[in-house]
């Protein structure tokens, strides 16, 4: 979850209008109750909005080379600013997910400006895990997975 994958979160406002942004990285909790995601803000402000409105969110975390996708259903806790330690997490993120698309074939700019943004523009959105489901395409797509303490 904190390598090279393309991370992408969705939310819904009060109408039921869904909103979803891709994130430019993530933090697990040391006892994996918590997952923080990196957001540039100016980018993503409506799912920002929305995940704090409902309280609600939902992240499929997916490898681009094989499609080896999970979704973690959540309970929204905390937005804040990011952390100073979180810098380096949101920049080795960026150079693992732009490598793996790299390797595939597509060119630099592109993968890195998928989570491009200004370093003084991230948020740091905090859920609690309520639901994790294997969403890799093929049998199996949408069985839940256990959690696990």
């Amino acid at each position: 979850m904190q390598g090279g994958v393309s991370i992408v979160a969705a939310s819904r406002h009060g109408d039921n209008t869904p909103t979803l942004n891709r994130a430019s990285g993530c933090r697990v909790s040391r006892h994996r109750r918590q997952v923080t995601l990196f957001f540039w803000e100016r980018q993503a402000q409506p799912l920002l909005a929305a995940a704090v409105e409902s309280g609600l969110i939902a992240v499929v975390f997916s490898e681009p080379p094989t499609h080896r996708t999970i979704q973690i259903k959540g309970t929204v806790t905390r937005l804040a600013p990011t952390r100073r330690a979180d810098a380096m997490l949101i920049r080795r993120y960026r150079r693992a997910f732009a490598d793996a698309l790299i390797e595939l074939g597509y060119p630099g700019p592109f993968a890195f400006g998928l989570t491009h943004g200004e370093p003084d523009d991230i948020s740091a959105l905090t859920f609690t895990p309520t639901a994790i489901f294997m969403q890799t395409p093929g049998p199996g797509a949408g069985e839940p997975l256990v959690l696990r303490p």
